[in-house]
């Protein structure tokens, strides 16, 4: 992101870091909101962050080459409110589901799982940015076609993870 910010818009490394930042922003901002938030808002949040955050993504992917740059920010920070929205509820169903005599073993999973995802995100970025254009140098057009491409890509990652978060409602409502 702050590649193609920094080349499609003329942003120094800065402004284009704060920017990218928004995205922590956002999620530590709907961490914060939904934690007080009673146990029955589960159910919501477990669609809605995915949804979000598809469709923060999908706005990146539409406008990261588009005039006015003023609508970026608050894509990304959709996409941070997204992941902020069901991350406190999906930690609670983890730490809940665990065995008794296992809680240590799930809340460190917790933290095992989430870096790994970075991980993984990070390498499935740079492969597409690397297909859509970037693996020929740094040019305009392939900087413009792997700003489409990136986060397009992940778009669908969101999307498979709202409907598995409405099935994994559906089914503790049935065991309920």
């Amino acid at each position: 992101m702050p590649i193609f910010l920094q080349a499609l818009h003329g942003f120094d490394p800065l402004a284009a870091g704060y920017i990218v930042a928004g995205a922590s922003l956002g999620w530590t901002v709907a961490a914060v909101a939904v934690a007080g938030l009673p146990t029955r808002w589960s159910d919501r949040t477990m669609v809605a962050g995915p949804l979000a955050m598809a469709a923060g993504l999908f706005g990146i992917a539409l406008f990261m080459t588009a005039q006015p740059v003023a609508v970026l920010p608050p894509l990304i920070v959709l996409t941070g409110l997204g992941i902020g929205i069901c991350w406190v509820f999906g930690v609670q169903g983890i730490m809940s589901g665990a065995k008794p005599g296992e809680r240590d073993l799930a809340s460190g999973s917790v933290a095992t799982v989430q870096q790994t995802g970075f991980a993984l995100g990070a390498a499935a970025s740079g492969i597409v940015a690397n297909v859509a254009g970037l693996s020929g140098g740094l040019t305009t057009g392939g900087i413009a076609s792997a700003a489409f491409w990136v986060p397009l890509s992940f778009v669908s990652v969101a999307l498979v993870a709202a409907v598995t978060g409405w099935r994994l409602v559906a089914l503790s409502r049935r065991r309920a």
